[in-house]
């Protein structure tokens, strides 16, 4: 799946988004972080490939795609921040036309300075879980102001996601293990699921979990396999169709709603056999993302 690392900083003399290179951390690092919880680096740092996720994989290669998505990251400069502390701010561009639409998903850029330093697909709203922190691990090419967390959710299931929040709430996350964190997914491709009658370990039909995706050096990519509670059908681009999904992602009786979340998917990644349904089965590969609920 990478196949897109134009967003990847190599070095400090190939800023993203021809912006200057982010120097020296911005947080208050003489805060106490949580003993508990483990603080590494990572090398994972790229976005690229969660564009695609959201814009289709083949449309993101072209040229004037990948423009358009780096003049949209940098017209955060002119919005108003959603968040902010000191010198880093977030702010969120939306599509034309979705403006309005509450669940509509949009770019989300961090500013150093008032300059576009990086930026990724958001998906607002999501499921609120309860979440414990083990582990965050900072990605090494922004100077550690993004990451993913690793935990668990709901006093039940390991999960990770990438923190939407992590350049402004990073010392947040570092000092508070217990969090209630709201989490969306965008799925790099969905297909039907079918279980195989004729093999005796294959999944059941009414089946729903999702395991992590070893291929990818990043704790938030998981496959699942889960079931459509409801959807909508969205055109982030007049010739651009994608999916909202409400997805139930773990079967459980006593507690019907463990896990439901809003997955979206870019049309042109689904290869589904049939018309999605209510109640179909799917599966697919995810890239779960996460921010400090309230």
């Amino acid at each position: 799946m990478r196949l897109f690392d134009f967003f990847r900083k190599k070095t400090a003399e190939t800023p993203i988004g021809g912006t200057a290179p982010v120097t020296g951390n911005t947080v208050n690092d003489n805060l106490v972080s949580d003993s508990s919880i483990l603080v590494e680096s990572g090398r994972h740092g790229s976005q690229g490939d969660h564009f695609s996720a959201l814009l289709g994989f083949e449309r993101f290669s072209g040229p004037a795609v990948q423009q358009k998505v780096k003049i949209m990251m940098a017209l955060a400069v002119v919005q108003q921040p959603i968040m902010r502390n000191n010198e880093i701010a977030i702010a969120n561009v939306s599509f034309e036309g979705l403006e309005k639409v509450n669940d509509a998903p949009m770019i989300r850029s961090i500013l150093l300075d008032k300059k576009t330093v990086s930026g990724y697909p958001y998906l607002p709203g999501g499921s609120v879980i309860t979440f414990e922190t083990k582990k965050i691990i900072e990605w090494e090419y922004l100077d550690g102001i993004e990451a993913d967390i690793e935990g668990g959710g709901q006093d039940t299931f390991g999960i990770g996601f990438f923190a939407t929040d992590y350049a402004v709430k990073k010392d947040f996350y570092k000092i508070h293990r217990k969090l209630n964190i709201r989490l969306s997914a965008f799925a790099y491709t969905i297909q039907n699921f079918k279980p195989d009658p004729a093999d005796e370990r294959s999944l059941s039909n009414d089946f729903a979990g999702f395991f992590p995706y070893k291929d990818l050096n990043s704790f938030s990519y998981f496959d699942f396999v889960g079931t459509v509670l409801s959807f909508k059908q969205i055109q982030i681009e007049p010739d651009n169709t994608a999916f909202i999904i409400r997805t139930k992602l773990i079967n459980d009786d006593t507690n019907p709603d463990l896990l439901v979340i809003s997955i979206f998917v870019n049309e042109a990644n689904m290869q589904l056999s049939n018309a999605l349904s209510i109640g179909m089965s799917i599966t697919g590969l995810l890239w779960f993302q996460g921010e400090i609920a309230g």
